[in-house]
């Protein structure tokens, strides 16, 4: 079979296209891949289960109906597009290719881990490979048509594992996790007329903004700036990188932020403000720093990027549409200092002091926080039409270099670990055992993993770091990041 002739003649028969925002355009070019566990103990469930689960994804489908498209850009075109064929009336699921849909069950001689197993490692990122896993392995390129989402299904020894490919020029984790509330609920009705004309008048309206006349004031936007357009590539050290779950208690988390948070108010006011994610992204940060030192310059520029979503942050829906919208709504912004400043070489044989996570946590909600003012809300969304191509992520990708000091984090926190699977033949009605992605051992990346309760609760706080082997090593030692560990 050649799966790119096979997606070539199912684009063939798609006729419309969907409107993009600038905010799609300059999304990572990456499949989000999100793999939800579940006990499963009776393996005669397997067929009423994949019956069941054909059938919602089929409704999420017509519910979303340019997900059932496809994400093309040809060579020679700036920017990609998603056609689609909009026929509610005769939508079936029939109609689509494997690569959307399928399922796979695995013995012990296929795949190594029991669901148990699985699960008292905490899901070791390495288990969960996405070429077993996912329909979609590889991230986009230009001259390779994909799916905008697709979903595997895949049975293990005890347990059930579903993991959904979704195109993040697309969808963002907000809309992500929207789509899969709506597969795992029990509702019926498949396409909206009105949600679905609702949508594409916000996007039109978006659209709208970034293609107005007037000129975004740039510079209270620092942290994203667009120069140069088509940078060379950061060096790379072409060095063996891994990545590995980090877990912290509940308890060792709330002590943290609460005297993070006591520091801060003290030097900064009684109004300032930090999140436990701000004071966690703060902690690694320092202890990756600390472990790249030996060979950085201390005059070099870290950077600690985060993603921010437009949807809470005006109170204008016009501008981004209200916190139910359905696409990418999701900037960067940027923390960043020097090197000497951040981690400086005579506190190298030290500990980290509760005072230098504060002020490092105080550093990166300072960068969330610059995109707290409509009228800069309003101006990132006009930059993305105005850059629309990739020059924002090019720039961005080459100023935050990850491979040597850069540090960027997904805070996924509410990515799906309360959602609840009440219907699943085979499934105990409740919320997935754990939610993981796909293995990526990306160096400098850095995600906070899905929690139940989110940001409060009682669960374990799980991040999953990719870094160099030796410099992996050094973070968990015991008098460094490793004291935190459980």
């Amino acid at each position: 079979m050649d799966p790119a002739g096979s997606k070539r003649r199912w684009i063939s028969q798609l006729r419309e296209t969907f409107p993009l925002t600038g905010v799609d355009l300059i999304a990572p070019k990456v499949m989000a891949r999100g793999v939800y566990g579940f006990p499963f103990p009776d393996p005669a469930e397997i067929e009423p289960a994949v019956s069941y689960l054909r059938q919602r994804f089929h409704l999420a489908l017509q519910r979303w109906p340019f997900l059932a498209g496809q994400v093309v850009q040809d060579e020679g075109d700036q920017h990609f597009k998603l056609v689609f064929s909009h026929d509610p009336a005769n939508f079936s699921i029939n109609r689509f290719p494997d690569e959307v849909f399928d399922f796979q069950v695995l013995g012990t001689s296929d795949f190594a881990w029991t669901y148990d197993e699985l699960s008292m490692n905490r899901v070791p990122p390495s288990a969960l490979t996405r070429d077993v896993f996912s329909l979609e392995p590889h991230n986009p390129a230009v001259g390779r048509p994909n799916y905008p989402a697709a979903l595997r299904v895949s049975f293990i020894d005890g347990g059930l594992l579903l993991c959904f490919s979704l195109d993040h020029r697309v969808v963002d984790g907000v809309s992500i996790v929207q789509f899969v509330t709506f597969f795992s609920s029990a509702e019926t009705a498949g396409f909206d007329a009105a949600y679905f004309n609702d949508l594409l008048q916000r996007r039109n309206a978006i659209n709208t903004i970034q293609n107005g006349t007037a000129a975004a004031d740039l510079t209270r936007l620092p942290n994203l700036d667009v120069a140069p357009a088509t940078p060379a590539a950061p060096p790379n050290a072409n060095l063996s990188s891994v990545a590995r779950i980090l877990a912290f208690s509940a308890a060792t988390v709330d002590s943290l932020h609460a005297r993070a948070l006591q520091h801060v108010k003290l030097s900064h006011g009684t109004s300032s403000f930090l999140s436990k994610p701000d004071v966690l992204g703060a902690l690694v940060w320092q202890h990756v720093l600390r472990a790249r030192r030996p060979r950085l310059q201390p005059d070099e520029t870290a950077r600690f990027a985060s993603a921010c979503d437009l949807r809470t942050r005006s109170a204008d829906p016009s501008i981004t549409g209200p916190p139910a919208y359905f696409g990418n709504m999701f900037v960067r912004s940027t923390a960043s200092g020097a090197v000497r400043d951040l981690a400086p070489a005579a506190e190298a044989r030290r500990p980290v002091t509760l005072q230098r996570v504060a002020e490092t946590a105080w550093l990166v909600r300072r960068g969330v926080a610059t995109l707290r003012h409509p009228h800069d809300v309003a101006a990132a969304v006009r930059l993305c039409g105005v850059a629309g191509s990739s020059s924002i992520s090019n720039a961005f990708t080459y100023d935050l270099d990850k491979g040597r000091t850069g540090l960027s984090n997904s805070i996924t926190t509410r990515m799906g670990a309360d959602v609840m699977f009440a219907h699943v033949p085979g499934v105990r009605p409740g919320p997935p055992g754990w939610v993981r992605k796909t293995y990526s051992a990306t160096e400098g990346s850095m995600n906070i993993l899905p929690r139940r309760g989110g940001a409060a609760g009682a669960a374990d706080w799980e991040v999953s770091v990719a870094l160099r082997v030796d410099d992996m090593d050094r973070i968990c030692a015991a008098q460094e990041l490793g004291q935190y560990l459980l």
